[in-house]
């Protein structure tokens, strides 16, 4: 039954160093926690000394089963970060290699071909698990695991490991890239996990909806586990078991069958260009004309910011009306949160432009919202425009096209910058649907005189945009719209307040942000060698790398905040002095927590501008001299150096 595919991915398998790594990985992280639960312990033990003499009974049991609780969420992480990561690949990789169309042609059906790879991969999360049983094994004994629960324990998990293996089979059948698969299946769990949520939350609300919390305790990581642990009886245990293998395996079952029967007619349909124009085509506008910069067109226009190929179908015309509705249904939802006011009724304030009731909201928690709003965004148009450079070159390498654009005239500058121009470019409307809205909602609760400047910056933006459309692209366009950030973010502390300030502070950051992880896409998409990988070293270099930065400039960050502060407390102290009252915000704000922040912004915004140059210049280095033909004309050879004695010797004679 498992055959050839499963003893090949077996043989990979064993070779892969990753599995090395990551059971180091997870050891590691278990050895932590579990001195982090022996400090724990210790002062429990110390504290029943000094206070009554002797040792807590309970505190070994409970220490023991509190750390077998953190391996049994252990367990069930590892399945749902680690099973897509591994089985995403399966069918991806050998359509990236072009191998798959060689297993369609030897004697296997899809059955043969998908079960030997769902085996295959999901051993090596399976060797991951095994990871934690020492630990439960040894520290288990002194919370009551018995033989019999850590057996139906382990059989619980069979059921997760066939779902999301079934999932991700079903999505590497669909998708073209591992990067598109992974991530889509991290999108659409997310989604589900949402739902899980509130459907438990439904649930609650009374014995009508109590059918619904049952359904979901199925797919609970402790609907096996807790029972064990509590010494239940074997029947109930083992009943448990089977409720908990019917919700999972019939979403495996389900997903795996989808996927033996679409494998052949997916790929086939994928290679397929019949030229055709579909329903989409005709609901998606056209596409501009091809322009003097060709990989720009390209990014920008065929390509786009979406980066998963799903969301390429959803038009622009409905996506940017979208954003417009989730930043105000975020901005409320914010604010109601900080401030304990419902929904509706703050949503009323908006949408009756009722400034006097705005106005009158506690000004620390609309800041706070807004300050959550920024971050969010930050994050999240970060990551997607992360995502997308992350396989700019090393997806054109996997659909074997990157040979023919090295081959091509265009100079490595105009490959590697416009595709970096072109994404950034697809993101500016996008980006512009956000900020719109914010900033009308934030001058809302904010002084009369902030709608003057936000008036002259929403007339100055339509018309420069409006004269110079052409060139929206250009580096100059780029560095306009970062003086008229800078600007305006200068003008609103003594006009705007501080929730206007707060959005045009963490919207400037976000360009910035955006151009830092576009940069290190493009040169981790250089580098890499499929698009997965790049992907996870994007994200690492991204955050990670963004978060050193962040330490290394704190003395930076330190002088920038004393000036700021200067700053601040000499217009808090004009504006008092002349009793203007136009900087009524700032004296309220001259405190070290915000300066630091404001500081941190600015010195980020300011780093996030330099780095990804370097970036830039280190993959045309790269990309120029290792990975391109370089030519030579006879007519450009270069002239012999003369001797400086033949000079000098010509010298004299002309004297």
């Amino acid at each position: 039954m498992l055959g050839p595919i499963f003893h090949l991915e077996m043989l990979i398998g064993g070779r892969r160093g990753r599995q090395y790594w990551f059971r180091w990985f997870v050891a590691g992280v278990l050895i932590f926690e579990l001195l982090g639960h022996y400090v724990d312990y210790m002062n429990v033990v110390s504290t029943g000394e000094r206070e009554t003499g002797r040792v807590p009974p309970n505190a070994a049991s409970d220490f023991a089963t509190d750390f077998v609780y953190w391996v049994l969420v252990h367990q069930f992480l590892i399945i749902l970060l680690a099973g897509p990561v591994v089985t995403a690949g399966a069918v991806t990789d050998e359509k990236t290699r072009g191998t798959l169309l060689y297993l369609f042609s030897a004697d296997l059906n899809s059955w043969e071909i998908l079960i030997g790879k769902l085996l295959g991969r999901m051993y090596e999360v399976f060797l991951l698990i095994l990871v934690t049983m020492p630990f439960m094994c040894f520290i288990g004994v002194w919370g009551g695991v018995t033989f019999s629960a850590l057996l139906v324990i382990m059989l619980s998990l069979l059921g997760p490991m066939l779902a999301i293996g079934g999932v991700s089979l079903l999505f590497s059948v669909w998708c073209k890239q591992t990067r598109d698969a992974v991530v889509g299946m991290f999108a659409i769990g997310g989604i589900l996990a949402l739902i899980w949520f509130g459907v438990r939350a439904l649930g609650s609300l009374g014995p009508s909806w109590a059918g619904l919390r049952t359904l979901t305790d199925y797919f609970h990581p402790m609907h096996v586990a807790g029972p064990a642990l509590t010494g239940a009886d074997t029947k109930v245990m083992f009943a448990h078991l089977i409720g908990t293998w019917i919700a999972w395996g019939s979403i495996g079952i389900t997903t795996f069958a989808i996927a033996v029967w679409r494998l052949r007619s997916a790929y086939l349909k994928q290679l397929e260009h019949s030229g055709r124009q579909g329903v989409m085509e005709v609901i998606v506008p056209r596409r501009a004309a091809v322009s003097e910069e060709p990989m720009l067109w390209k990014e920008r226009h065929v390509d786009g910011i979406a980066p998963l190929t799903l969301l390429k179908f959803i038009p622009r015309w409905f996506a940017l009306p979208g954003i417009v509705l989730l930043t105000i249904g975020l901005v409320v939802l914010l604010v109601s949160i900080h401030s304990g006011i419902a929904f509706d009724d703050v949503l009323a304030m908006f949408v009756t432009f009722n400034l006097t009731a705005l106005q009158g909201l506690n000004p620390l928690h609309v800041n706070k919202a807004f300050f959550w709003l920024g971050c969010i965004v930050l994050v999240v148009s970060s990551l997607i425009v992360g995502i997308r450079c992350s396989g700019a070159i090393s997806g054109e390498r996997e659909k074997q096209t990157w040979e023919a654009l090295l081959l091509t005239p265009l100079e490595t500058p105009s490959l590697i910058r416009n595709k970096l121009w072109g994404i950034l470019g697809a993101a500016v409307p996008y980006v512009l649907a956000y900020t719109f809205p914010a900033l009308t909602m934030a001058t809302m609760v904010g002084p009369p005189q902030g709608w003057i400047l936000v008036s002259a910056l929403t007339a100055f933006i339509l018309l420069a945009a409006t004269v110079f459309r052409k060139k929206l692209d250009s580096l100059a366009a780029f560095g306009i719209a970062l003086v008229i950030a800078v600007l305006a973010l200068a003008l609103s502390v003594p006009f705007g307040g501080a929730s206007l300030f707060l959005t045009l502070l963490t919207l400037l950051v976000t360009i910035m942000s955006l151009f830092y992880m576009g940069g290190a896409g493009i040169w981790c998409s250089v580098r890499c060698s499929s698009s997965w990988r790049s992907l996870l070293a994007t994200l690492g270099l991204g955050y990670i790398g963004g978060l050193i930065l962040w330490v290394v400039t704190l003395p930076v960050t330190a002088v920038v905040a004393l000036f700021v502060y200067l700053i601040m407390e000499a217009l808090a102290k004009a504006d008092t002095l002349l009793g203007t009252q136009v900087a009524a915000s700032i004296g309220k704000a001259v405190n070290w927590p915000i300066v630091a922040f404001i500081a941190s912004c600015i010195v980020l915004a300011g780093v996030f501008l330099g780095v990804p140059w370097w970036f830039l210049k280190n993959a045309e280095h790269r990309v120029g001299f290792t990975e391109r033909t370089r030519t030579w004309k006879a007519w450009e050879e270069p002239r012999p150096r003369r001797k400086r004695r033949v000079r000098k010797l010509k010298q004299e004679l002309g004297d």
